[in-house]
């Protein structure tokens, strides 16, 4: 999208909410994650604002006014230790509160290669698991989270938001589940 006066825009610019994943003491600055496009971005609060704390959720479309402006995209190493270990939760909570987008990594995953299958991508699934769970997927339907994981075993949703959080402090990991499942055209 391309803005009148010839920027592009922001490709976060079209999300309307976020999720806190911290405010570092001492600064008006909170570091959000937001809802649709898993964007890290920072935003400064107003004054008025009070604290937040991690999972809070705020409007990206002007109308919180707790939120003065978004400052763009955080750098994942500005991160501290206490946002790094809530990045998983935060993520785990967006899943859950919009499951269709990412139900499809589990209803379409397939092979990668001869040796190697998109579940392997999760922490913790090998080949065997991987083979345990394309048998489960073609008997039992993945319509749910909680069927996935009554059938294979799995904690469906940690292991994604697991993922999905490494990619995120990490943008060399590939291939990116993120961007293939949230950010594509």
């Amino acid at each position: 999208m391309t803005l009148m006066d010839g920027w592009e825009a922001e490709p976060w610019s079209v999300e309307t909410k976020a999720f806190v994943i911290e405010q570092p003491l001492g600064t008006g600055i909170i570091e959000v994650l937001t809802e649709n496009g898993l964007w890290m971005l920072r935003a400064r609060a107003s004054i008025s604002a009070g604290t937040f704390s991690s999972g809070d959720e705020i409007n990206l479309d002007g109308t919180d006014s707790r939120i003065d402006r978004i400052l763009g995209t955080l750098d994942p190493s500005a991160l501290g230790h206490r946002a790094i270990t809530d990045l998983t939760e935060v993520i785990a909570t967006l899943i859950r509160k919009n499951p269709e987008a990412h139900l499809s990594f589990f209803r379409r995953a397939g092979p990668m290669s001869l040796k190697m299958h998109s579940f392997e991508l999760l922490a913790g699934i090998g080949p065997s698991a991987a083979l345990r769970m394309q048998d489960a997927r073609s008997v039992h339907e993945w319509s749910t989270f909680e069927k996935i994981d009554s059938s294979s075993g799995i904690d469906s949703v940690q292991l994604l938001a697991g993922r999905y959080g490494e990619e995120l402090l990490d943008i060399e990991i590939q291939p990116r589940l993120v961007d293939l499942l949230l950010r594509s055209s």
